[in-house]
This record gives structure tokens, sequence and C-alpha cells, in this order.
């Protein structure tokens, strides 16, 4: 009933009081009241009916966004979105296909009889309270009529929250569909697109999706450590977990690492410190590259490169004099050789691998190997004092030797001056 009907209504009921009390006769007051309030209860009811009618019809017109054709591309973990029957169309034959998620009809079901419970009655409530107002007004109300409108406000207030709690059960069903339709097919989402979807707050949506994951209506459904994302497949949530595993893993090697580095770097000089750290960074980034080339040839050259440039480092630590030596090796041909590698990763990430990109390929491949080269020899000639010393050392050594009569050649001829 509109704000008109329950206009006359009220005035129906205030003409009925006022001809009883002005003729005195009171004989069918009670009785025309009750056929009035009736008639109007059946009008009250018939609008519901017809609300929830349209509401329900409304929903089996729009289902979900990605069900209104049978030929739409979105698809989900279980299948496609099709329409399917049922008051709430395509999500729900949806829903009730897919493992992942539960069937809510039970939900939408006791949210619209909620509603309309709390409705019918709590329509109910106000026209007999407002009748009792009128005869109160009209000097009628006594004892009995008092508590009996405490308690019909009583009866208003709990049917207010029944119709109140059944609006809401039916807005989560609601949610839950278009959080299924912002899946679009995938078995992870991030709780922003998930928010931007609904039109709530990232804090409204994480309460909510846990409410739901509580309740099983993401049936493997779980949030991520940092509650950012949703993840709705246990063999995701596995591969999540382990992915954490390993990104740890790695957050302690390189922790660990640097620990390692910082204790061997002590007693180094600020500018030969500041060459390894750099040096670490070179080598961290060549071993990066590897792993993002697949080609084997190619990363047998990276890795090869990857050794020499290390144990040019490992040399420097150790002869930390050898340092001048490496001023156009870090100033130049490492920058260079990051941006090579730079390069022939994003070459090899195209689809299409035309004639232009498979020369730059090719000729990327053979200044590694001429930069290979030119590291092989830079690690050599930092071995060039030691090679000296290690000659010249030899040298004194045989002399010595000699001196001696010791060396081979001076045994010989004792042997051959000896006794007959």
């Amino acid at each position: 009933m509109d704000y008109h009907d329950w206009s006359d209504l009220g005035n129906d009921i205030r003409r009925m009081v006022d001809d009883a009390v002005n003729s005195g006769n009171f004989q069918r007051l009670d009785e025309n009241i009750r056929r009035t309030v009736t008639d109007g209860l059946e009008n009250l009811s018939d609008s519901l009916k017809k609300g929830v009618e349209g509401f329900t019809g409304e929903n089996r017109g729009q289902g979900m966004p990605g069900s209104r054709n049978a030929g739409d591309p979105s698809r989900s973990a279980g299948g496609s979105f099709q329409q399917a029957g049922g008051p709430y169309g395509g999500a729900c034959g949806f829903l009730s296909q897919n493992p992942l998620f539960a069937k809510t009809f039970g939900t939408r079901a006791g949210g619209v009889a909620l509603l309309a419970i709390g409705c019918t009655i709590g329509g109910g409530c106000i026209i007999a309270l407002l009748v009792f107002l009128i005869m109160h007004l009209a000097g009628l109300a006594g004892t009995i009529l008092t508590a009996m409108s405490g308690i019909l406000i009583i009866i208003l207030i709990a049917s207010a929250a029944a119709a109140w709690a059944g609006k809401g059960f039916l807005g989560k069903a609601k949610r839950f569909d278009r959080y299924v339709e912002a899946l679009r097919g995938r078995t992870y989402c991030g709780i922003e697109e998930l928010a931007e979807q609904v039109g709530k707050s990232r804090r409204f949506v994480k309460n909510d999706l846990q409410k739901m994951i509580s309740s099983r209506w993401f049936k493997q459904g779980h949030l991520d450590r940092q509650e950012t994302c949703l993840i709705i497949s246990e063999d995701t949530y596995r591969q999540y977990l382990e992915s954490e595993k390993q990104l740890e893993l790695r957050r302690r090697e390189e922790q660990e690492r640097a620990q390692r580095a910082r204790e061997e770097n002590e007693g180094l000089s600020e500018e030969v410190r500041k060459m390894m750290e750099a040096g670490r960074a070179y080598i961290e980034k060549i071993e990066q590259s590897n792993d993002a080339i697949p080609g084997e040839e190619i990363s047998n050259k990276i890795s090869h490169m990857q050794t020499i440039v290390e144990r040019i480092f490992e040399r420097v630590k150790e002869h930390p004099d050898c340092a001048d030596e490496l001023r156009r090796f870090m100033d130049y041909y490492l920058p260079t050789t990051v941006k090579l590698l730079d390069a022939y990763e994003e070459l090899d990430r195209q689809p299409v691998q035309g004639e232009n990109i498979r020369n730059g390929k090719q000729e990327i491949e053979k200044t590694l190997d001429t930069l290979n080269l030119a590291f092989e020899k830079l690690l050599d000639s930092l071995f060039e004092d030691t090679a000296w010393d290690v000659a010249t050392d030899i040298s004194v050594l045989q002399t010595m030797l000699a001196q001696e009569g010791l060396t081979e050649q001076e045994l010989k001829a004792e042997k051959s001056s000896g006794p007959l």
C-alpha cells in the first residue's frame, strides 16, 4: 500500500469512530473497523507479493552480468557462466554446479521470507496502532488498549528486525554473486578489485569475505597472509604457500649472503668495499638474466661469464691492490654487459621472432663471446704478479739446487766421474 492508501484507511476509521461518538451507537463500530483493517491487510499482502515477484523477476532477468548471453566468454573455475533456471537466473544455476562455491538458495529464500513476514506483520501492527491512536484521540482508550499498544510496539520492532535481517541476507547473496563474477574464471582475486566490483570499502569486503569463508560459501576459500587477496582453490592456496616459503628462503639467503659480504669486506678500504658491493650487484643481475633467458647455448655463455666475473672480484678481495686495474671494467664493460642482457631478454620475449629480432639476438650472442674472452684476459692479467713471483722463486730454487749439486744434470756428471 502506498501513502494515499494508508491515508484513506486512516480517514475511514476516523469517520467510523466520529459517527459512533456522535450517535452514541457503538454496536457496529468493532465490526466495521475489523472489516476495514482486514481489507487493508489483504491489500498490503497483495502489494508485498507483487513487490517480491518484481524483485525476483528483476534478478531473473539480470542474473549475473556474465550470464546474460549463453555465448558470453566469461568463465569461472568450474565452467562457463550460462543461463539457468531459478529465481536468480544464471548466477544460481552456475553456483549450484561449481564445487568451489556453496549453494545460496536457502539464504535467498530465507531472506525473502523474513522480508515478507517482517513487512506483513509490521504493516499490520502499524494499522492496529493507528486504530488505537484514533480511539485514544476519541477518548475510547483504556488500560487494556494501552497494554495491547505496548505489545504491538514490541511486535513491530521484532518485525522490523526480521525485515532488516532478510534484506541483509539478500544483500549478502547479491554481493557473493558479484564476487564470483569478478573472479572471471580465476582462482584468486585482489580485494581491491572485489571492493570496486561491489562498491564497498576494502575493510568491509575483507570482513565480508572472512564471514563467507567461515560460512563455507567459498568452500575452499582463503585469504592470503597479508589479507590482500582472495584464493578460492586449495591447489592455488598450496602453490601460494610454497611460493611464500621459497620467497622467505631466498630472502634469508640474501640476508646471509649480505652478512657474509660485510664480514668479508671488513678491513678493506671504502673504495674497494664499494667496488665489491657493486660487483655483487652486477653478478646478481647476470644471474637473473640467465634465469630469464631459456636458450641452452646462450645460458652456457652467461654462466661462463658469471663464473669469470665472480673470480675477478674474488681476486680483488684477496689482493685489493688490483682494484686500480678494474676501472674500465667497472665503469664500462659491466654496465654495457647488463644492457646487452636486458636487450636480449626483451627480444626473446617477443611472440613473433622476425628477421631483425633473430639478427639482433645473434649479434648479442657473438658480443658475449667477445666479452668472455676479454674478461678471461683481464682475470689472467690479475695473476701476472703472482706468475712473476712464482717464476722468480723457481729460478732461485734451481740456482740453489745447482750450487748444492742437487740438480739432475749435476747428479749425472757426478755419477759418470765416479770410480770404475
